[in-house]
């Protein structure tokens, strides 16, 4: 059934365009938050560049064409398109999470901004975020968000 293949491809298909967001924007230029509306380092969560954004864009496009040539959400071109922006809508959804409200750590020793409690081998402080709010966190809701958001539009059309 369309109601259930399409928001799982959708929700793989985001967690494919994060990870290659993530994976090409460590290599970007320069990094933005537009969400706080100031630059930040590159790799930073929220951050996001042109070049990550493109592999985003494309990861998302690439799993949602690799689930129509496999047959998966092969009821017509709309469910791919449905798919792919969901995907990239979902990653973008992970940024704006993990810049308003994931849990972000200062090292003591170097001063960079992680999500890890620990670096440069000494504990982190929290710098800002909610505790409970990690990456595994945002994960699970960009993911959620976008099947949910694939879901509705499976249902409009």
């Amino acid at each position: 059934s369309p109601l259930c293949i399409i928001p799982f491809v959708a929700s793989l298909a985001e967690a494919f365009a994060d990870t290659a967001a993530s994976g090409i924007g460590v290599f970007a230029t320069a990094a933005y938050d537009p969400f706080r509306r100031k630059k930040c380092e590159k790799g930073i969560s929220g951050g996001m560049s042109f070049e990550g954004t493109l592999a985003s864009l494309l990861g998302a496009l690439l799993i949602s064409y690799t689930a129509y040539a496999l047959g998966l959400v092969g009821y017509g071109i709309s469910e791919l398109f449905i798919v792919a922006a969901c995907a990239f809508l979902g990653s973008i959804f992970d940024s704006l999470l993990a810049s308003l409200i994931q849990v972000k750590y200062r090292c003591q020793i170097c001063g960079e901004i992680t999500e890890r409690e620990e670096h440069c081998d000494t504990p982190t402080v929290k710098h800002s975020g909610f505790e409970a709010i990690d990456n595994d966190v945002v994960n699970i809701l960009s993911c959620t968000f976008a099947a949910i958001l694939a879901t509705v539009l499976v249902l409009l059309i």
